[in-house]
């Protein structure tokens, strides 16, 4: 799994894209920052979501925003994906983390995209913020258990997105939970 996030900065509020291989800005003239890069996967490893070998995948990834008195709006998230189509039922949601490091719930779903394997965008929902000094995760799932319903999220090993500005950080641990046992478990 990889992840870059970009703010744009304004004299209101900050406007951020957070992106799972490339940020780009989709806010007009406002001028963008990297500030959360790359966890440096292999790109022969894909993490599982949905239907694969009898269980249901969700895989979080956790972040930490910045300090901005008034907070980020959430703009998109990009992701890459592989052996992905529309039966997969991709989903991909924002949740608020628990102060012991797993997901506590869904803040809000992201718009999809047309779904296909590489790189896609997520668009979020008009109202979506981030709070400063605030821990989240990108969550991965699917809303369909069909057997053989499920795709992969790919990495990469590009060491030009491993960056990462101060007050923003981006964990190299991750929260997977499939449908036997309904709980997060903790995965590097």
């Amino acid at each position: 799994m990889t992840g870059l996030l970009r703010v744009g900065r304004s004299p209101s509020v900050h406007q951020a894209v957070l992106s799972i291989l490339f940020g780009s800005l989709l806010c007009g003239t406002v001028q963008s920052e990297v500030l959360i890069s790359n966890l440096n996967e292999n790109t022969d490893v894909d993490l599982p979501v949905g239907s694969s070998g009898g269980n249901e995948f969700t895989q979080a990834i956790r972040f930490q925003t910045g300090s901005s008195e008034r907070g980020y709006y959430l703009t998109s998230i990009k992701a890459v994906l592989s052996n992905a189509s529309v039966s997969d039922g991709v989903r991909v949601r924002i949740f608020g983390a628990r102060t012991y490091g797993t997901p506590h719930y869904s803040l809000f779903t992201l718009t999809n995209p047309t779904i296909a394997d590489g790189t896609i965008a997520f668009t979020a929902p008009a109202s979506a913020t981030l709070r400063k000094n605030a821990g989240y995760f990108v969550v991965f799932d699917s809303t369909t258990s069909d057997t053989g319903n499920g795709y992969g999220i790919a990495g990469t090993d590009s060491d030009a997105l491993n960056t990462t500005a101060t007050d923003w950080s981006m964990y190299t641990d991750r929260q997977v939970k499939n449908s036997p046992s309904g709980s997060w478990t903790t995965n590097s």
